[in-house]
């Protein structure tokens, strides 16, 4: 085995494996969901956006290396300089992971604004704009 596919093959693997923890998306560890408690308390959930829009973006990163990635398998190259069909169908599993997890986020965080907003509207939560 020659030296240089050792090396191509060991980031393929890093590569790989690096898309894949990825593709779990930021919202699916950061975004706690409302969950059912106590009326008297303020919902515990997370109202920031931030995880939902960095998964956007993996997801939006994704789709376009995808796409270059299938048109350079596609394309009329030397067949040795091809990458082959799995990096396309990878970046594409990575995109549509990481988008569903966007719409989880994005889904989830919603249900928290709402939620928050109709408890202080029945009680005095004091600076609206506070973070919470």
């Amino acid at each position: 085995m020659h030296p240089a596919n050792g090396t191509r093959g060991l980031r393929r693997a890093a590569f790989t494996t690096a898309c894949a923890v990825l593709a779990q998306g930021c919202s699916t560890f950061f975004v706690h969901e409302l969950r059912s408690q106590p009326t008297d308390e303020l919902p515990r959930c997370t109202e920031s956006v931030a995880a939902p829009v960095a998964d956007m973006i993996i997801a939006g990163t994704a789709f376009v290396f995808g796409g270059l990635a299938l048109e350079a398998a596609l394309g009329h190259q030397a067949s040795s300089e091809k990458p082959g069909p799995i990096l396309p169908a990878l970046f594409g599993a990575a995109a549509l992971a990481a988008g569903a997890s966007a719409y989880k986020g994005l889904r989830e965080t919603s249900r928290c604004r709402e939620a928050v907003t109709s408890w202080c509207a029945l009680r005095d939560c004091g600076e609206p704009d506070a973070p919470r």
